[in-house]
């Protein structure tokens, strides 16, 4: 394939034409590796949009958790410690006013739909308890609902902000383990923390009355009053809710830090804090509160314990909203400086790419422009200006070459005009050698040299001898065939001769039987001398089965003949095959002088003015090919017409042959009557008396002799029609046979 555009520009074009090729294909992996950094900036953008949204549901979640435990000690008359209740409230109420800005500038449809629902709610809730329609179960219950409702939310904020399809596995299990583990973690502590502090309250109130109790008084139903089958139900969801929560946490963070060694650095004290003190804790209000049918463990001392691994949850709560924030700032920074780094190495590269390339094309054009000079003078004749190319590089391997080039182009043309004379010399005396073959001579040879031209001799030598030895055996063909033709004609001669004499056989029998039955139409007048004609009759007959018998014979004699003369004219046949052969081999060696002779024009042509006598060689060549190839056409032509007229000739001998054999049949069977007429004219003598009553059927049977006579004369001037026609093909066949010599004979062949 050529690249016509690249061989029109320069050296320093086309390394800038590279360049931009080699920038084109690192424009693509550079733009990929930006628009990854890029997505990685939009999602933590996108994050950091959700993280005020979360701390601001974690503050809603927290001021409800504290709403509910002074509501719950409202609902119990515990004054002093329902007096957070209002703050609480505050709290509430600002996290709402915050949390709707953020909607608001969200924009999000379900998020505003899921606000207004814990706004109504919230209103319910505080409506009820303000009035104190609600008892401290009930409190707990719907406080518990309207914070699974903000943990829920919390989740929803995740959705919305990516942060649950985060692609970086640290961050991503660390978010799962602050954002939704840890705050459902969280839920289940304070859950087992105030409402069940106030169940064991009211069962140890119940023991101290027991002290002294009222009347009618029963410490077994006041301790399952205070410690109800639902109660029960709810502390056990808590506790399964703790236990599930702990365990996320434990798995996310555990992945997490797997997968980021700073947050290992960072959160693994914290971690292990909480598996170590939720744990116990769980395990303690399974064991003392839903493994007793009366808990009896004191208040102070369960909310202690359980205090421990609140106050560790919110700490860890804590630390995980400043470790978010802090990873996804350093993972956007990280992003930003890798394009940075990017870009400045690729400038770089780019840079250094173009020094390279400039200095590569000064070393290449400096060395190219003195060669280039070198070669001009040596074009202008100076032939020692070539000069020595220092370079080590494939530019300087070509200058060496070109100087190894002229010198020897210049020995080369020397050594071309002394070998030019030489050709030129062989080139005239093989036109003297063509011209002789031209003029028919194929005894001509042509001196065989050593050049080129030798070559060319030397084939036509050959082609001469080829010719010269096939024209030969077609020349002793053409004398076999026209001998084979002409013994053909005799014999065709003496057929014909032969089919006039049946002829006259045939014809004095015919004689014969009129005569025959016209005395067996007298022996109907004359009964009394019939034993005189009957004698006349056995002569008469004895002499027609002679002349019968005799054509028999005859006609034995014509079908041994004709199938002589098939034979003969078959071998014709083989024979102008083998003519066929001879002229295909001709062909052959015409078509091979012909294209000899086109290599040997291409060859003069390559040679130039050198060649221009070779070319009339090869011109002369080429009428001799053509001369050989029509020769050869016409002698095609004639033996192609001897095998068409000796094919006609065999057909016409079998239909003769057929003829003669339906001859000899019908004889055959005259003689057979002939013999019986012989027999009946013996019995004749014996049975005169019965002559005159079976004259009419001796009338009648010589009707019949009459016809078969003339059948075998209709039959016998039919073979001599063929006999004819076989004679005349013979004749034509030998002036082929003499044409073909003739033809031939126009070649001197030795």
């Amino acid at each position: 394939m050529k690249f016509s555009f690249l061989s029109q520009l320069r050296l320093w074009q086309k390394f800038a034409l590279l360049g931009l090729v080699a920038l084109a294909l690192i424009a693509y992996p550079l733009y990929s590796v930006i628009r990854l950094n890029q997505e990685t900036i939009d999602v933590v953008r996108s994050e950091e949009a959700g993280l005020p949204f979360v701390r601001v549901l974690n503050a809603l979640t927290l001021g409800l958790q504290d709403h509910r435990t002074a509501t719950s000690y409202l609902m119990l008359n515990n004054d002093s410690k329902a007096a957070p209740r209002g703050k609480a409230a505050a709290e509430v109420e600002t996290a709402f006013a915050s949390l709707e800005q953020l909607v608001s500038a969200a924009g999000d449809p379900a998020m505003t739909k899921n606000l207004t629902d814990l706004k109504v709610d919230w209103a319910a809730l505080k409506a009820a308890t303000d009035a104190r329609k609600l008892d401290s179960r009930q409190g707990i219950n719907e406080h518990t609902a309207l914070i699974n409702k903000s943990i829920a939310f919390v989740q929803d904020v995740t959705a919305w902000s990516l942060i649950d399809l985060d692609p970086e596995a640290g961050a991503y299990y660390a978010f799962r383990a602050s954002l939704i583990d840890l705050p459902q973690l969280a839920e289940a502590i304070r859950g087992l923390r105030s409402p069940v502090t106030d169940r064991l309250n009211e069962i140890a109130q119940a023991r101290k009355t027991a002290e002294n109790p009222p009347p009618n008084f029963n410490l077994d139903a006041a301790v399952r009053d205070a410690l109800r089958p639902e109660d029960r139900a709810r502390i056990l969801k808590w506790v399964e809710q703790g236990e599930r929560a702990a365990f996320n946490y434990a798995e996310n963070m555990r992945k997490g830090m797997a997968a980021s060694p700073e947050m290992r650095a960072e959160m693994n004290d914290t971690v292990a804090e909480i598996t170590k003190l939720t744990g116990p804790a769980l395990q303690m209000v399974r064991r003392e509160v839903l493994g007793k049918e009366a808990p009896t463990i004191d208040a102070d001392t369960y909310q202690a314990d359980v205090s421990v691994s609140r106050a560790a949850v919110l700490k860890a709560s804590a630390g995980a909203e400043k470790l978010l924030s802090t990873v996804l700032s350093r993972r956007a920074q990280a992003a930003q400086r890798t394009n940075i780094i990017v870009l400045g190495g690729e400038l770089l590269l780019a840079l250094a790419g173009l020094a390279i390339a400039a200095l590569i094309v000064r070393n290449i054009t400096g060395t190219v422009n003195r060669l280039q000079g070198s070669v001009q003078k040596v074009r202008d004749g100076d032939s020692t200006a070539l000069q020595a190319i220092e370079s080590k590089d494939e530019v300087g391997d070509l200058g060496r070459t070109v100087n190894l080039l002229l010198t020897e182009r210049i020995e080369a043309q020397q050594k071309a005009e002394s070998e030019n004379e030489q050709l030129n010399n062989s080139v005239v005396t093989l036109l003297g050698t063509m011209f002789e073959l031209s003029q028919r001579n194929l005894t001509a040879r042509a001196q065989v040299s050593t050049d080129v031209v030798g070559t060319v001799a030397d084939s036509v030598n050959m082609l001469a001898e080829s010719t010269s030895s096939a024209l030969t055996s077609v020349s002793q063909v053409a004398g076999e065939v026209a001998e084979s033709a002409q013994r053909m004609s005799n014999n065709a001669t003496m057929l014909s001769n032969q089919a006039q004499l049946d002829r006259k056989g045939v014809l004095e029998m015919t004689q014969d039987i009129a005569q025959a039955s016209e005395l067996m139409q007298q022996v109907a007048a004359l009964a009394d001398q019939s034993r005189q004609s009957a004698q006349q009759a056995t002569l008469a007959t004895v002499a027609a089965l002679k002349s019968v018998t005799t054509t028999v014979g005859e006609m034995g004699g014509i079908r041994e003949s004709i199938g002589e003369m098939e034979k003969r004219v078959k071998r014709l046949g083989e024979r102008s095959q083998e003519i066929s052969q001879v002229v295909a081999l001709i062909n052959s060696i015409s078509e091979r002088t012909h294209v000899l002779a086109l290599n040997a024009s291409m060859q003069a042509a390559m040679a130039g003015e050198a060649g221009r006598g070779f070319a009339v060689v090869t011109e002369e060549v080429q009428r001799l090919a053509d001369s050989s190839r029509s020769a050869t056409m016409q002698i095609a032509q004639l033996a192609q017409n001897i095998q068409l007229e000796t094919s006609e000739t065999v057909a016409a001998l079998n239909r003769t042959v057929s003829d003669v054999v339906r001859g000899a049949q019908v004889a055959e069977t005259s003689g057979g009557q002939m013999r019986e007429t012989e027999q009946a004219t013996q019995r004749l003598v014996e049975a005169v008396g019965r002559i005159a009553n079976e004259s009419n059927e001796q009338l009648e049977l010589a009707k019949r002799l009459a016809q078969r006579a003339l059948a075998i004369t209709t039959s016998t001037e039919q073979t001599e029609r063929v006999v004819q026609s076989t004679t005349e093909d013979a004749m034509a066949m030998t002036k082929s046979s003499t044409r073909l010599v003739q033809v031939v004979s126009e070649f001197k062949l030795a």
